[in-house]
């Protein structure tokens, strides 16, 4: 028999996922109308051309994957304004990824302050600081590869082999990258921090198999990729655009100019986000010190590994930094959880 307190407890869970949904929508709904900054409009050309039975790379130039291309379409054959049909595509990853970083948050803090980070992370991505507002690539390839660690916490809890799990993991870090290369980050971050959630004596072993599977499905998605475009006389192009051009392309900024960009993004940043790193600062201390060292760590790691996705091209556009946006959202969460812990804190709220 199901207790009743689980039964509330799942309701509110509900009802503050749907909350995180509306504040989604709220804060994005006033966009929609928006027009298209020079990305978007790059995106919606070559999505209207592959209506006319047109290929990226092979017919028209450009180095992002082709993920973003076929998201663009799709949204231009809803019955709305282009414009707004694009933001609004923009928006429902934007809800699926809070939604899903508030499940992924309350496996290691309370509902609210689970909440409070996803509603954090929904408010930060679309500030107009980050370039929050356009449906970039990060926007898209956050929702995989949000709902990718969510795959490897159920398998990593599993006392058994979860195959299809650390498969799905990596299939959805693949679609992620689909979406924007550096998104490969994410796999790096899982298969380091595999041993440190695995159950069991036998989590080194548990560790390589992970590796395994995980990078299958990781390669399953390229390779599907990969085909598509051999099928329609593309994949050379393909490769070229969005591998071998890429790797010129990071190569051409030295490090003076790397730093003066950096710096210069960080800066105008720092306008909407100075208190969530001071928070965020004090929550990784928080956790570490209160026992969940192993959370501090992943979001420490998480950080890190986006920290390295958003310096790879060395331009630091603002709109790359939201790549840094869901483990800064958690990690600023559990800051406020433990300011609110404190006995000085509760004193003064006497």
């Amino acid at each position: 028999m199901t207790r009743p307190g689980a039964n509330v407890g799942g309701i509110q869970t509900i009802l503050l996922a749907a909350g995180i949904v509306l504040i989604v929508a709220a804060v994005r709904a006033p966009l929609l109308s928006i027009p298209l900054e020079r990305d978007e409009g790059e995106y919606a050309y070559i999505a209207w051309r592959l209506g006319y039975n047109e290929l990226p790379y092979r017919d028209w130039v450009d180095q992002k994957p082709p993920a973003v291309f076929y998201i663009y379409r799709l949204a231009l054959s809803l019955p709305f304004e282009s414009v707004r049909a694009i933001h609004f595509a923009g928006l429902l990853f934007a809800a699926a990824s809070a939604c899903a970083l508030f499940f992924l948050g309350l496996r290691f803090m309370d509902r609210f302050w689970a909440w409070l980070g996803a509603a954090l992370f929904a408010l930060l991505g679309a500030d107009p600081l980050a370039q929050g507002t356009a449906a970039n690539t990060e926007i898209f390839m956050l929702c995989p590869l949000i709902f990718s660690q969510i795959a490897f916490f159920i398998a990593a809890a599993k006392n058994q082999r979860t195959v299809w799990l650390m498969v799905l993991a990596g299939a959805l870090t693949g679609i992620a990258v689909m979406f924007k290369q550096v998104a490969i980050v994410n796999w790096f971050l899982l298969a380091a921090a595999y041993p440190i959630f695995a159950r069991g004596e036998k989590r080194w072993r548990s560790a390589i198999s992970f590796i395994a599977w995980s990078a299958l499905g990781l390669l399953i998605v390229l390779a599907l990729v990969l085909f598509y475009f051999w099928r329609h006389g593309g994949s050379h192009e393909f490769v070229d655009n969005v591998f071998t051009h890429n790797l010129q392309y990071i190569a051409g900024i030295g490090a003076p100019a790397r730093l003066e960009y950096c710096w210069g993004t960080l800066t105008i940043l720092a306008r909407t986000q100075a208190t969530v790193w001071a928070f965020a600062t004090v929550g990784l201390a928080g956790l570490f010190t209160s026992g969940r060292v192993k959370w501090s760590v992943f979001l420490v790691g998480w950080l890190i590994t986006s920290a390295i996705g958003v310096s790879a091209s060395g331009y630091f556009f603002p709109h790359y930094f939201q790549q840094l946006l869901p483990p800064l959202a958690l990690a600023a969460a559990a800051g406020a959880e433990w300011f609110d812990g404190i006995k000085l804190w509760k004193i003064r709220k006497r």
